[in-house]
């Protein structure tokens, strides 16, 4: 561990988690030096090779490697007294058949003491109590049963691994508890863990680390937790408890901020996710100063109008710059707040005046509280020039980037949009239906409500579509 990996296969079996990183820009963070993760879950020698999806991690394991060196100590000690005692006074039973080692009292006592411990050390390597009477081995079996289990917390080490990892490991304890291991693997102190702490197998005479007084229904101690919030940091998960995040955020006290969000914003990116955004999510706490949580509520619902913004300029050709210059009375190239509140709402991205008022709130303006149109663009990220759409056959014989007015609220239009972006109605002035509605036909006693082509019937006035009778199912 304490090694630097070379980059061949093998070299790096496990390797520390301040280390890992996807690519060579890849920010890396301040992880615990005892977190570590296999060569199988993510090798550094793939950097540079491709992009790779990120696994997740779901096995882990909790790893001793000293813990037989700690309690070896107290187990020669009891070793050398049953034993010395053995040899000076004899172990009671008049035929025992171990003359060797029992009842040897003729000579100096310090020579007895060197030779029990001799046996004592030899015993404790080979796991052979040949030297002990069989009165002897039931008192030492007593003794070892009530010895307490020493470990060293500072090398309690938390390794995520594959699963195909984590099947092996669990064949190779179970193999440890029948005895066919050799003598190097009997004596690994691990415990194969769930990434919610819950245990799935562990080696014989294992050592949990202590719980705090605090929580003592938890499934591990202070350390382990806090390791396996970080592996779900890792795994982009969002949702925390407070404790969680109390926990997480121990574990990523020596990463700035900045630092945190580059690295999981990059890992979120290497997978796939139902939900790329953070801000309105627990989570968002690790990622901003506490003297600013009380404004999480209003950068989490412009990261959902940045989100809007882009996707309505991609689907409904949708021009915000054209819109600010509109709303521009004056004509000096900037908005008041008042005003770019009203340009927000004139957007029709779906949300309410309250989270307009919120995010206007946010907005950097200047001494006169006015905001131009580089700051718009940049505090809103649109792009400088919105993506054109595909012309169909009615869009052929339209000029390519021409305009039209809405007479109903006077609203500049691209050519592509057969409706106004905000009124809804035409370029005659009437309501049309758009081309992804069918239309509730009042000719036929409907509502003319305008509903989505995969509904059948009205959601107004449950009229079936007019078509209905040409569709197969």
């Amino acid at each position: 561990i304490n090694a630097e990996y070379g980059g061949k296969l093998g070299a790096e079996a496990f390797y520390r988690f301040n280390q890992f990183r996807v690519h060579e820009n890849h920010t890396t963070l301040n992880f615990p030096d005892t977190l570590l993760l296999s060569d199988n879950f993510f090798r550094p020698r793939w950097c540079g090779v491709g992009v790779r999806r990120l696994k997740n991690v779901c096995v882990l394991i909790e790893w001793l490697p000293t813990s037989w060196k700690e309690n070896i100590q107290d187990e020669v000690k009891i070793k050398v007294g049953i034993l010395f005692k053995q040899m000076r006074s004899g172990c009671g039973n008049p035929s025992c058949q171990n003359k060797a080692n029992c009842s040897i009292a003729i000579g100096d006592p310090n020579a007895t003491a060197a030779k029990a411990l001799q046996i004592a050390m030899s015993s404790s390597q080979t796991h052979d109590l040949g030297a002990f009477c069989e009165p002897s081995r039931a008192l030492l079996q007593q003794a070892l049963g009530s010895l307490p289990k020493k470990a060293n917390e500072a090398e309690r080490y938390v390794v995520a691994v594959s699963l195909a990892e984590g099947e092996t490991i669990r064949r190779l304890l179970h193999l440890q508890q029948i005895g066919t291991l050799p003598l190097h693997l009997q004596r690994i102190s691990i415990a194969l863990r769930a990434l919610n702490g819950a245990v799935i197998d562990t080696s014989p005479g294992f050592i949990y680390e202590p719980k705090t007084l605090v929580d003592s229904s938890s499934l591990t101690g202070k350390k382990v937790d806090t390791h396996l919030q970080l592996l779900r940091f890792v795994n982009n998960e969002m949702y925390y408890t407070e404790k969680e995040l109390e926990l997480l955020e121990e574990g990523l006290r020596l990463s700035s901020l900045r630092h945190r969000i580059e690295f999981f914003s990059e890992c979120l990116r290497l997978r796939r996710r139902e939900r790329n955004l953070w801000g309105d999510t627990p989570l968002a706490k690790i990622f901003t100063p506490q003297e600013e949580w009380h404004l999480l509520r209003s950068r989490a619902t412009l990261e959902q109008i940045i989100f809007a913004l882009r996707k309505a300029v991609t689907t409904r050709h949708l021009d915000p710059v054209m819109l600010f210059l509109k709303m521009d009375v004056d004509g000096d190239g900037c908005l008041f707040s008042e005003e770019l509140q009203k340009c927000l709402e004139w957007l029709n991205l779906g949300f309410s005046p309250r989270d307009y008022y919120e995010i206007v709130r946010l907005v950097p303006f200047d001494e006169h509280r006015k905001i131009n149109l580089a700051t718009f663009k940049k505090f809103f990220d649109v792009p400088d020039q919105p993506p054109k759409k595909k012309k169909d056959n009615l869009d052929e014989m339209m000029v390519v980037g021409s305009n039209w007015q809405c007479n109903n609220c006077s609203y500049i239009n691209s050519v592509h949009n057969r409706t106004c972006l905000v009124c809804e109605l035409g370029w005659t002035g009437r309501r049309e239906c758009p081309p992804d509605k069918w239309a509730c036909a009042a000719e036929d006693g409907g509502c003319t409500f305008f509903n989505p082509k995969s509904l059948f019937y009205c959601e107004v006035c449950n009229k079936a579509r007019p078509d209905l009778s040409s569709l197969r199912f």
